[in-house]
């Protein structure tokens, strides 16, 4: 049993290590209901970003994942939220970037709130 954990655990290591530098967890505020969807620095650096879906049945987190989706320029499935479900401070796993391609991407989109 000691030599199938060890070998289980060490293929699970040896095929994440590409993947675990090219994942990124991140924390938002969403803001459903608003006008149109949108991507907020805060004055304490934070994101907020606004989606027009109601905040119903999982509408806002779909529109979230969507919207990040067509920022970032990658697929759906590979965003996630990962805490925060029914909240709206969320930590969302971004899979495809690295922290400092999602540090860019950002200040390319991101507008600071007045």
């Amino acid at each position: 049993m000691a030599g199938k954990r060890k070998n289980v655990k060490q293929c699970a290591s040896d095929g994440n290590a590409a993947k675990s530098a090219r994942v990124v967890h991140v924390t938002v505020r969403v803001q459903p209901g608003g006008k149109r969807n949108n991507l907020l620095r805060t004055a304490d650096g934070g994101l907020k970003i606004a989606v027009t879906a109601p905040a119903v049945e999982g509408k806002a987190n779909a529109a979230l994942i969507g919207f990040l989706s067509d920022v970032l320029g990658i697929p759906k499935r590979a965003i996630t939220v990962v805490h925060g479900d029914k909240a709206r401070t969320k930590t969302v796993r971004i899979e495809g970037f690295t922290q400092e391609e999602w540090d860019k991407r950002i200040a390319e989109w991101a507008t600071h709130e007045e």
